[in-house]
């Protein structure tokens, strides 16, 4: 079963992962795409991709001072 998260969701755990990870973060998440890519399990993997795009966006906003609506 495959349950889709939203974006705001997905905005939370970016933030998390920041938070808890910071600098590191987008390694981390790179980690676990990889892992669940190599085990198969493309929706999770997928997920994962999405919150590294936002992680990017957020970081991207940190440097500039904007912000997206998200």
């Amino acid at each position: 079963m495959t349950i889709e998260l939203a974006d705001w969701q997905i905005s939370i755990i970016a933030q998390h992962y920041m938070r808890n990870h910071g600098k590191h973060a987008t390694a981390y998440i790179d980690e676990r795409i990889c892992n669940l890519t190599w085990a198969g399990n493309r929706a999770g993997a997928e997920t994962w991709e999405r919150i590294a795009t936002r992680v990017e966006e957020l970081s991207s906003q940190d440097r500039t001072g904007q912000q997206t609506s998200h």
